[in-house]
């Protein structure tokens, strides 16, 4: 191909009438109307062109909104499972005998009676006097062991749980006894404890070393008796009075070799 006949291949490419038999007639031009300006316009002939199409423009989808839907739910999903599986399942009956027991073993009485109901009682008191208990627990070294709490009966009026024990303190191992039964019983309904209540053997071994502890006191301290008891057998549980207990059992186990 000769460079004319290039010349030609691209203005017949450019021409947007390839051919004069595409057009409209055409009523020939008085060319000297073309000589006014005011005329031209008049005489002229629109002439359709073939235009090129035009291309849409493609935009990409809205996902934002879906994204951030999707991630809060990616997030929120788990958070939801680990509050089902994490947070702790209601205390049973037994678990909450069972805490009641560890916190008497630790001397914990604020622990035991956030575990009551605002209305139960321990022994027939109040929730407010078990702190003063514990501590009288404390100054004399009681120890109430336990395997297992177990559930009784249960009813409209609540779950019966008994925990069996054996109880010993600083004196009773001063004097080499063995530890002495005995059982505490739970009355539990609405995962709170109506009514606690011990049942310990003040007989036998225990009981020996209660009387050889008076009988060491009276000799003793005779004058502390009445800060030390409220009534015969019946500890004080005043701050005074514990220091008394505690400064006079570590004296009586200290006497006995201990």
């Amino acid at each position: 191909m000769t460079k004319e006949d290039q010349i030609v291949a691209l203005f017949a490419r450019a021409n947007p009438v390839p051919s004069l038999d595409l057009l409209d007639p055409v009523e020939p031009l008085d060319m000297e109307n073309l000589a006014s300006l005011s005329e031209r316009s008049s005489v002229m002939t629109d002439i359709e062109t073939i235009q090129p199409k035009k291309e849409e423009r493609r935009t990409r989808p809205r996902l934002v909104p879906a994204l951030v839907i999707v991630a809060i739910a990616l997030v929120a999903i788990p958070i939801v499972l680990n509050r089902q599986i994490f947070v702790g399942e209601p205390e049973t009956p037994v678990k909450l005998a069972v805490a009641w027991m560890d916190a008497l073993n630790t001397h914990d009485g604020n622990a035991a009676a956030a575990l009551m109901a605002p209305d139960g009682l321990y022994d027939g008191e109040e929730p407010s006097m078990i702190p003063g208990w514990f501590d009288y627990d404390r100054a004399i070294g009681s120890v109430y062991s336990f395997e297992e709490c177990v559930e009784t009966s249960s009813g409209p009026d609540g779950t019966v749980v008994e925990c069996p024990i054996l109880q010993e303190d600083d004196r009773t191992r001063a004097l080499l006894l063995e530890p002495s039964p005995g059982r505490y019983e739970f009355l539990v309904e609405e995962g709170q404890i109506r009514s606690a209540d011990s049942y310990l053997d003040n007989g036998g071994d225990y009981a020996r070393a209660w009387q050889a502890f008076d009988v060491w006191l009276r000799e003793n301290q005779n004058l502390d008796l009445t800060t030390m008891y409220i009534m015969a057998g019946v500890p004080e549980r005043s701050p005074e009075a514990l220091v008394l207990w505690e400064q006079y059992v570590d004296e009586f186990v200290a006497c006995q070799g201990g």
